[in-house]
């Protein structure tokens, strides 16, 4: 090809000494460059009574190559020092063609954890171990706060099935079953509860 000033372009195509104009070509996605992205999300915990952390740590990986994305959910256990005590992998519990996140920690009042997901919700022990598999129901798909226990159940807030009423409601989860309805006051949205665990 020829080199042409810019100003000289048009006189150049048109005197035919220019035929052709190759713009760059970009490397297609076979020749790019392969990256793996990477990051860890914590998004529910609970603390013990006596001030160990429990939580879900989940791990997210992204190769934007491949467009494969791995995602690893563990239960980890901690001392008050932040030092780690046990890490179970959850995903390895999963059925194949689930999906865990949890989005919240419930205790039992036999000492286990219920970790809650929209998918699936498994029942751990303080050791780590995974007791059980739970389907959820429509009670326990839209838990969305521990507000307090009463007579060994949580007490939670639940929508109902077209999001227009919220109930507080003590809750088998195991069963997926409301144990009762309770009645709150209706500026109850006015106040924040702290999660007092076991105790109430």
């Amino acid at each position: 090809g020829i080199a042409v000033p810019l100003e000289k372009l048009d006189l150049a195509i048109a005197a035919g000494e220019v035929s052709t104009i190759a713009p760059e070509i970009a490397p297609d996605d076979a020749e790019a460059e392969e990256s793996i992205e990477e990051y860890s999300d914590i998004y529910t915990y609970s603390i013990l009574d006596d001030g160990r952390l429990a939580y879900v740590e989940t791990y997210e990986m992204y190769n934007n190559k491949t467009h494969e994305s791995i995602s690893t959910s563990y239960f980890v256990i901690c001392d008050k020092a932040g030092q780690e005590l046990l890490r179970t992998n959850l995903t390895e519990h999963v059925p194949e063609d689930g999906y865990f996140w949890a989005n919240m920690i419930v205790p039992s009042a036999e000492g286990t954890f219920f970790l809650m997901s929209y998918e699936l919700i498994m029942e751990v022990d303080l050791n780590g171990n995974v007791l059980g598999l739970i389907e959820p129901s429509n009670v326990t798909a839209d838990m969305y706060q521990i507000l307090f226990y009463k007579d060994g159940y949580p007490v939670v807030g639940v929508w109902n099935s077209d999001w227009t009423k919220r109930s507080f409601c003590s809750v088998d989860i195991r069963k997926g079953e409301v144990v009762e309805e309770l009645t709150l006051p209706d500026n109850f949205g006015n106040y924040n509860v702290f999660d007092g665990g076991n105790s109430g």
